[in-house]
């Protein structure tokens, strides 16, 4: 007959060095509050019993690591967009999240979702991927302003929360608010080998680049071949060639 049982925390490899060794009667549970475990530390809980004979037996529990900290390190990215900001109409919604980690407990989950604010899904609720560190959403048609979320879940319950910057999709392309003028020209005749090019041009992510072409027709360039002149420039010179001089 079992007479009394006793319990204590130890580090993995020690004997009682975390509590003493508790009598607990014939209680089969015992809570130790205000522990000092330090995070990382692996500790197991040892039970030795007596029966009425003074005869003892003991075991210890499988071991436990404590881990007090949540994932950390993680970066949200939207794939395909521009500038880290801009999707176009065509492009799918690719999340990415890269950079998690964990070192105690390891990542159990991840979620990924869509909202109008960091750490929101009020646009597409929050699904687990099962680890996986890719999501995509199929092609985006909405044009708020959104951000991807992520939530990384580690073993031991804890959460962070992992957003990207925001994006919009953009579904216009630039626009001329002016003629395309040249400098030089008094009606319809230019008198240098050089003339200047003035325009202007709006886009609501910020322009890319200017490319400038010369053609014998509208829209063409079999004169001078189209080349990026600029990223944000309404004015530039041209040389015409000699045959069209």
């Amino acid at each position: 007959k079992i007479e009394k049982c006793q319990v204590c925390i130890q580090t993995k490899g020690k004997d009682c060095d975390q509590t003493s060794l508790e009598d607990v009667g014939l209680q089969t549970q015992k809570t130790f509050p205000n522990l000092s475990l330090k995070q990382g530390g692996h500790y197991v809980c040892k039970v030795k019993c007596i029966n009425s004979v003074a005869r003892a037996a003991q075991a210890v529990s499988d071991g436990f690591i404590v881990d007090i900290s949540p994932p950390s390190g993680g970066k949200v990215t939207v794939a395909e967009a521009v500038h880290g900001k801009y999707l176009h109409s065509q492009d799918k919604l690719v999340v990415r999240f890269d950079g998690v980690s964990d070192d105690e407990s390891n990542i159990a989950s991840l979620q990924f979702g869509i909202g109008t604010r960091m750490g929101n899904d009020d646009t597409i609720n929050f699904e687990d991927t099962q680890l996986a560190t890719e999501k995509d959403f199929g092609t985006w048609t909405d044009k708020i302003e959104a951000y991807a979320t992520v939530i990384a879940t580690n073993h031991a319950g804890l959460k962070a929360t992992f957003s990207s910057d925001v994006f919009k999709l953009i579904s216009t392309a630039p626009i001329f608010t002016s003629d395309i003028t040249i400098k030089e020209v008094d009606n319809k005749y230019v008198n240098s080998e050089d003339i200047t090019v003035n325009w202007q041009v709006k886009d609501e992510t910020g322009l890319k680049e200017v490319q400038l072409g010369l053609g014998t027709t509208k829209q063409n360039d079999n004169v001078v071949k189209f080349a990026t002149m600029c990223t944000a420039c309404s004015q530039k010179q041209v040389t015409i060639p000699n045959e069209y001089q």
